[in-house]
C-alpha cells in the first residue's frame, strides 16, 4: 500500500481538523474536496473591499492558476458534489455540473472584455460592480446548489450538509457555522433552502460591502 504524499497528509489533517469546528457532517468530505483556502489567504481575514473581492476570486479559483477558466467550475462542481456523497450519475448531480457551466458561461460573457476565454482578476473585479447583471445566472446557480444540500427534498437544508458545501467551496468553518446559527434562529438543526439560497445569492453576486460578505469573510478595517 502507497504511502500518503505530504499534500495528501495536509489535507487529511485540514480535514481533521475542520471536524472539530461548527458541529457534524466535515468528517465526511474526502480530503482532496477540500477547497485550497485562497492560495495562503484564510478567508475569515480582515481588509478592505478590494481584498475581499480577491478572497471571492480566489475561491472561484478552484486549481489557483490565477486566473478563471472552465477548468475551475468544472473542479468546484465535482467537490460539491462530493461533499454530499452524490452519486455521480444523479440528476441532482447534473444539474450542479449544469449550473456550474451556467455560471461559467454567464461569467465569461459579462466579464470577459478581451475575449480571450479567460476571466482575470481585474475583469472580475469590474463585473461584480454589476450585480444586476450577475443575478441572471448567480441566482440558477444558488438554486441548484441548495437543491444538491436538501437531500430528502423538503425544502430544508440539515446543518451537516451545509457544513460539508461550505467546507467544499472554501469557507472558513467557524463562519460558515456562524451564518448557519443566524438562519436556524430556532435551534432547529436546519435552515429554509430558499433562505440559504439568497445568502449565496448575495454573496457572489452583490457588491464587496454587502453584509453577507462581512460575515462570511470578515469586514473591512
Amino acid at each position: 500500500m502507497s504511502r500518503a504524499t505530504p499534500m495528501q497528509q495536509q489535507r487529511a489533517t485540514r480535514a481533521a481538523s475542520l471536524a472539530s469546528i461548527g458541529g457534524v457532517g466535515i468528517h465526511r468530505l474526502p480530503p482532496w474536496s477540500i477547497a485550497p483556502w485562497s492560495k495562503g489567504r484564510h478567508l475569515a481575514m480582515n481588509g478592505n473591499a478590494h481584498e475581499r473581492t480577491r478572497t471571492r476570486f480566489d475561491m472561484l479559483d478552484a486549481n489557483g492558476d490565477g486566473q478563471l477558466q472552465r477548468q475551475d467550475f468544472q473542479l468546484l462542481a465535482d467537490r460539491v458534489i462530493a461533499s454530499q456523497d452524490e452519486p455521480l450519475d444523479s440528476a441532482k448531480a447534473q444539474q450542479a455540473r449544469s449550473a456550474h457551466e451556467a455560471y461559467w458561461q454567464g461569467l465569461l460573457d459579462h466579464a470577459d472584455t478581451n475575449g480571450d476565454g479567460i476571466v482575470s482578476f481585474e475583469e472580475y473585479a469590474a463585473a461584480v460592480r454589476d450585480s444586476g447583471a450577475q443575478d441572471r445566472f448567480i441566482r440558477p446557480y444558488a438554486r441548484a446548489m441548495v437543491n444538491l444540500c436538501d437531500r430528502d427534498d423538503d425544502g430544508r437544508v440539515e446543518r451537516a450538509d451545509y457544513l460539508a458545501y461550505m467546507a467544499a467551496v472554501g469557507f472558513a468553518p467557524d463562519r460558515a457555522a456562524s451564518m448557519f446559527d443566524q438562519l436556524d434562529r430556532a435551534g432547529e438543526g436546519n435552515i429554509r433552502a430558499d433562505a440559504w439560497a439568497e445568502v449565496i445569492c448575495r454573496y457572489y453576486g452583490s457588491p464587496a460591502e454587502d453584509a453577507v460578505a462581512d460575515q462570511l469573510i470578515g469586514s473591512p478595517s
